[in-house]
């Protein structure tokens, strides 16, 4: 007698089957899925998923649920794990938010997950994007009851039959996609009844591969539904066997094209092992495990091997104190993230290698207990990006600063953005002004306004137009100011206003007396320094010359007077000859005056070509419609500009060729270094190499130094008040140089000074000097500050060598170099400043006690105003 028991033996088989079913199921699956532990981290994703939340799934394992969930929706996940750890299953909608900040809804079908004993150790779910497809039935559950959901869940046509094609399961999307109004209307059928007549040896041939080879998968051919009609299917059928290894029935499953080719890319990468996942994150990473007291390095990633051409597969095994014992900001993240579960990250500066340094972003996940991720990103490009932008922030508030008109933007709710000094001066602006908002600015203006009402009324209006604007206003100490503005737009929302104002006072005195008097009207123009010509349209010709303008073209005014209308229009560059045209038109139809000059190019009767700047109105002259031109001659202030601007971008190409292509060529030089470094083994060879790897370092140090003179040129000149600079550069040393006393004696702690960020800068560079070259024991520095004739002195000595008579008098001659870059700088920085440097001894007489940098500064009152 058989002491088998047969419904153990029939039980293990379905519980086979069943976990056959549910991977073939799962694996085909077009929604998304997903299994998370008790820490509600994801250990598991489909490509549905990842596709859904725009990631790959090895960037979402690992991470925690509630970082793609908002508030509310995190609470509300709360209660429903809390039911889900307690063995509930339940259906719910929950909005995601992906990394752009999409925000997805979905209806999430989430059932506990039970390891063999019956405990809870998880949870999993189906969720669907409820904007694309209909909704997903409830979430799977443990044995039979799981594998039905899961079947009715998945967007295909599913459908279990015998040996001989008999159909005897099927799922709600079967029914659907064959035309059939129920499940009975499937069952009993043969399989063949659902495929086109002109496929059927296709079908018969490929369930006879199944049943031979134990499944065949993608196979694309013809099925029917129930009105005859037919469509195309991409179909896999699996063998299914019992506990004897022998055949029992078949699945089929039947899905779209496209869909069914995502659902395998999901399948292919889902199969990844834990190895694949972790070497696929794009930056470096490195896995921490606590391994009795100590947290040791147990795994890294291919790219962080490549990164440091395999110099970090040589500390795998090793602790986390022996390679980060100078970086204690990464041991405290590990030791933190492994004790307490925090996700920890932050950027600092870092090397992955020696030479090779950049900003880095350090992430820290708890795995498991006992082990840590760290993952490192590399932000030197953004980082970059960013100082960049800063630099093209700074040319802008400078150009601004530079420009003859006054300047003031102000956001739609009224904060002051920005304004350059000339507004402040045409305003008659005090701090506490411009401290304030909109409000207060025209409130201020409004009280120097001839018609305080009007302007208000204006101004509002102006305002709720949302246009660009023109109007002139008239203050009560005569002065007369043209005032346009424009909506400030960011990325096509209005945020603000640009406000620009011009002092028109003397033109417009110009124009007013032209219109009074022929007379004061000749008058004024002959005194101008401006050549004033009146333009007739209808023939072109030039009634009115003056004198200046007679000098700007070389030739006599009676002889402008008489030129012909050809002759005027060779005299203007045909290049430039439509836009006169255009504005002429514009003026002699009622058009404003614009308040951009029209810049010409205007050859000279000696056939000398010269830049003009043209302003024009209309006016009535002699009964005759005309146009009175205004016109200076800037050929020489452009030349200039341009010249200027060649000189610039020629001496920022060789920064950038310093900075960028020697840097890079030095960091070629390091890495080969390197690798005759850990080839060589002679110690004098290694002693030659370390030298040539420090003198690099050096280089690049000394490039560093120099960029650093890039920002000093354009840098404003605020006042600074000099005890808080010397105090704060003080204290940073004391804290960098633990070998070193720093005595400080200031006589006028309010002393103050034209300066700027350069003034910090200047310090740096002298308490570096002082310090770096001082070989005492015990390094001693004194920096004293007192009040000088109409300035300041500060005087930076130190205990050290002390430089020689010779060496002082080419110390801050750049073609020397005996004084490094840094003394170069601070030389540059002193004359910027309108001040000056020397160098002492300490102790008169006798160098070798040390040297003494003697600093003196004007006082704010006593800039001079062209050192600016």
């Amino acid at each position: 007698m058989s002491m088998t028991d047969p419904d153990a033996e029939d039980k293990s088989a379905s519980m086979a089957n069943d976990a056959r079913r549910y991977r073939v199921l799962v694996e085909s699956m077009n929604e998304g899925f997903a299994v998370i532990n008790r820490d509600r981290q994801f250990t598991f994703v489909n490509k549905a998923l990842a596709s859904m939340l725009a990631m790959e799934p090895d960037e979402i394992v690992g991470k925690y649920v509630d970082d793609f969930l908002d508030g509310d929706d995190r609470e509300y996940l709360k209660d429903r794990l809390t039911e889900r750890f307690a063995g509930e299953s339940s259906k719910y909608r929950l909005t995601w938010t992906r990394p752009d900040s999409v925000r997805i809804e979905t209806v999430v079908s989430g059932s506990p997950l039970q390891n063999e004993a019956g405990k809870v150790i998880g949870a999993f779910a189906v969720i669907r994007d409820i904007t694309r497809e209909r909704e997903m039935q409830e979430a799977l559950e443990t044995g039979e009851a799981r594998y039905s959901k899961v079947l009715e869940a998945l967007p295909a046509s599913v459908i279990l039959m015998d040996l001989d094609g008999e159909i005897t399961s099927v799922n709600g999307h079967a029914v659907d996609m064959h035309g059939f109004d129920s499940k009975e209307d499937l069952v009993g059928r043969n399989i063949t009844d659902l495929v086109a007549e002109d496929r059927l040896d296709e079908a018969r041939a490929h369930i006879k591969k199944a049943i031979e080879e134990g499944e065949a998968r993608g196979i694309e051919f013809g099925l029917s539904r129930k009105d005859g009609s037919t469509f195309q299917a991409l179909i896999d059928t699996t063998m299914m066997y019992d506990a004897g290894g022998n055949p029992q029935y078949m699945i089929g499953v039947a899905h779209n094209i496209e869909p069914l080719k995502r659902a395998r890319a999901a399948t292919e990468r889902s199969e990844l092992t834990f190895r694949r996942t972790f070497e696929a994150i794009p930056g470096p990473a490195y896995i921490w495990e606590k391994q009795d007291d100590d947290i040791v390095l147990t795994m890294v990633n291919r790219r962080i091997i490549e990164n440091t051409r395999g110099r970090m597969r040589e500390f795998v095994g090793r602790s986390v104190d022996s390679i980060f014992d100078d970086c204690p900001e990464i041991r405290n993240a590990i030791r933190g993230t492994m004790e307490t579960g925090e996700r920890i990250s932050f950027e600092m500066p870092f090397g992955l290698h020696p030479g090779r340094e950049g900003w880095f972003l350090f992430a820290f996940v708890r795995l498991t207990d006992g082990v840590v991720l760290m993952v490192t990103t590399d932000l030197t490009d953004r980082k970059h990006a960013e100082e960049l932008a800063k630099e093209n922030e700074a040319l802008f508030r400078a150009t601004v600063e530079a420009t003859v008109d006054g300047v003031i933007v102000i956001s739609t709710t009224g904060e002051i953005i920005h304004y350059n000094q000339k507004f402040a001066s045409m305003m008659k602006m005090g701090t506490q002004v411009l401290q304030g908002d909109e409000a207060d600015i025209n409130t201020h203006i409004a009280q120097q306004m001839k018609n305080p009402a009007f302007y208000a009324s204006r101004h509002e209006r102006i305002q709720l137009s949302g246009e660009d604007s023109f109007d002139t206003l008239f203050f009560r100490d005569g002065r007369v100011i043209e005032r346009t503005s424009s909506p400030l737009l960011l990325e096509g929302e209005k945020t603000g206003r640009v406000w620009n104002y011009r002092d028109v006072t003397e033109r417009e005195a110009i124009e007013d007396a032209l219109q009074e008097s022929e007379t004061k009207y000749r008058q004024l123009v002959e005194q101008s320094f401006q050549g004033i010509i009146i333009v007739r349209a209808d023939p072109l010709g030039i009634m009115f010359a003056n004198q200046v303008m007679a000098e700007m073209l070389g030739m006599p005014v009676e002889e402008i007077l008489n030129l012909g209308p050809d002759e005027i229009r060779r005299m203007i560059h045909h290049e430039d000859m439509r836009a006169v045209v255009v504005r002429m038109d514009a003026l002699l139809s009622g058009g404003k005056p614009k308040t951009e000059p029209l810049v010409l190019r205007i050859s000279r009767k000696d056939g000398d070509m010269r830049l003009l700047e043209a302003f024009a109105r209309g006016i009535e002259y002699e009964g005759i419609p005309c146009i009175q031109v205004v016109l200076t001659d800037v050929t020489e202030r452009t030349i200039a500009r341009k010249e200027i601007q060649s000189e610039k971008e020629r001496a920022m190409l060789y920064l950038d060729l310093l900075s960028h292509d020697f840097r890079n060529m030095l960091q070629v030089v390091i890495g080969s270094v390197a690798i005759l470094e850990e080839r060589n083994t002679d110690p004098l060879s290694r002693s030659a190499i370390r030298n040539i790897v420090e003198s690099v370092e050096r280089c690049q140090s000394l490039i560093s130094k120099v960029r650093t003179t890039e920002p000093l040129d354009p840098s404003r000149l605020d006042p600074v008040r000099i005890y808080d600079v010397i105090v704060d550069t003080v204290n940073r040393f004391r804290t960098l140089n633990d070998d070193t006393e720093i005595r400080l004696m200031v006589e006028d702690r309010d002393a103050v000074v034209m300066a700027g960020r350069s003034l910090r800068h200047l310090f740096s560079n002298l308490l570096e000097n002082a310090i770096n070259h001082n070989d005492k024991m015990q390094k001693t520095v004194w920096v004293s500050l007192s009040t000088q004739n109409s300035g300041y002195s500060i005087r930076v000595s130190d205990n050290g060598p002390g430089i020689p008579e010779r060496t002082k008098e080419g110390l801050f001659d750049i073609s020397r170099r005996f004084g490094g870059i840094g003394l170069h700088q601070s030389r540059q920085i002193v004359e910027k400043l309108g001040g000056r440097i020397e160098v002492q001894d300490r102790v008169p007489g006798d160098y070798t006690k040390g040297a003494q940098f003697v600093i003196w500064l004007p006082g704010a009152d006593a800039f001079p105003l062209d050192a600016t």
